[in-house]
């Protein structure tokens, strides 16, 4: 009875190729799938639509009394097994409808645990210590990672054998501590203190070990290992829709993508300020952040409401039908703090499996990479007339027809390099 028909499974299709919400689907992918083997977790502030395709769903998986007052049920589907945390207390919704949900994933012997964070600033991060460390402290692993700097604490402080530590950034060198030192010598005092129980340390560039090695020289017991962050390869290059129509941008312009986080430093202003003098070309910004407001106020300013469109979060399956959708990728960034100097960001690479020409920085990582495999031009970020020139010799570069060319790009070049780490 947890199955949906056809019937229902092709209306439920339809609707979302038919509306505009943004949703999120968890979806079996084996042999013994069936047409209504999936999950749906979606947000929508189109209410009449989301609530009576959400209802149907929750219908079809629980009787009226479970989903009405609240449920947390286990369903087996195939090999899958899903988790619904159904929260009924939402003010904002009435009763039956549910927006916030975590979803406990599990399938293979993999379990997701969705934590919703309620505080803010630092308070968060202690939150979420506390948090992990209750599912942490209740069972002994054999291998724990931290994938950052704010999951340290409770990977070093959880029952493990082996403690990998992914370090993604030099956190002490972050743009946003360039004049914060006592926020500097916290981070250092915090990320020294716990790497005495790391075994193995990640990086995602050569220069990235080398300046944590002189940083923190007194570790030496430390493992280094190098893994670039691939994304993996996009499967289904066919699925792209047509942007200039959705958006209402003239069938004769150019894309310049940004996909990522709206903070500064990004090159954000600098794309929009070349789209207002250039002829010819609109920019699509993918994503959101704390200075998101800022750079709409300088679109008005520059007068390109017609050429630069924000997009907002796009799930990250979603992402590359924008990608592809787009000509050229936009990877400006600035070199304020030593961690965007060595930066080595993950749209470099979803770019180039794109199959996108790159416009970049001359910042040192992400040059050596673009000029030693050919992926676009490289300028320096404050000179807008070698980014106006770059438009007009970034044809040469475009490869949207020979993507394969670029799957050593891609996480199936990394994954035995990470079971290495893992298995040593």
């Amino acid at each position: 009875d947890n199955y949906l028909s056809e019937e229902e499974f092709s209306k439920i299709e339809n609707f979302i190729e038919d509306s505009s919400c943004q949703w999120n689907l968890v979806k079996q992918l084996n042999s013994n799938s069936k047409p209504g083997d999936f999950v749906f977790i979606h947000e929508s502030s189109d209410k009449e639509k989301s609530n009576s395709v959400f209802t149907l769903l929750i219908k079809k998986i629980f009787s009226k009394n479970d989903y009405s007052d609240g449920v947390n049920k286990k369903i087996q589907i195939g090999r899958m097994r899903v988790n619904l945390f159904i929260n009924t207390d939402n003010k904002n919704e009435g009763k039956g409808f549910h927006q916030d949900i975590i979803n406990d994933t599990e399938f293979e012997g993999i379990t997701f645990h969705s934590i919703k964070l309620k505080r803010k600033r630092i308070f968060k991060y202690i939150e979420f210590f506390i948090s992990v460390s209750r599912f942490t402290y209740k069972q002994k692993y054999d291998v724990v990672v931290a994938s950052d700097l704010y999951s340290l604490a409770s990977a070093c402080l959880s029952k493990s054998n082996k403690i990998i530590y992914d370090c993604r950034e030099i956190y002490t060198e972050l743009a946003a501590l360039e004049s914060k030192y006592i926020y500097k010598k916290i981070t250092y005092i915090y990320e020294n203190y716990f790497l005495r129980y790391v075994n193995q340390i990640i990086t995602t560039a050569k220069s990235d070990e080398e300046m944590l090695k002189t940083i923190y020289n007194k570790h030496s017991h430390l493992s280094w290992n190098q893994i670039y962050n691939y994304p993996a390869q996009i499967l289904n290059s066919n699925k792209v829709f047509d942007i200039h129509k959705k958006l209402s941008i003239k069938n004769n312009h150019r894309l310049i993508v940004y996909q990522g986080v709206i903070q500064k430093h990004r090159g954000i202003g600098q794309l929009i300020k070349l789209i207002s003098q250039s002829c010819g070309f609109s920019a699509i910004i993918i994503g959101d952040g704390e200075e998101k407001k800022y750079y709409k106020e300088v679109v008005k300013k520059y007068n390109v409401e017609d050429k630069v469109f924000f997009i907002g979060k796009i799930p990250y399956l979603d992402l590359f039908q924008y990608t592809l959708a787009c000509d050229i990728g936009w990877l400006v960034i600035r070199g304020h703090g030593i961690s965007n100097q060595l930066a080595l960001p993950n749209k470099l690479f979803e770019y180039t499996i794109a199959g996108l020409p790159i416009i970049s920085s001359s910042l040192t990582n992400m040059k050596k990479i673009v000029e030693k495999h050919s992926l676009g031009i490289v300028v320096n970020e404050d000179n807008i007339k070698e980014q106006l020139a770059a438009l007009k010799q970034i044809k040469k570069y475009c490869n949207k027809n020979n993507m394969n060319d670029n799957i050593k790009f891609t996480w199936s070049s990394q994954h035995q390099a990470l079971m290495n780490v893992i298995n040593e």
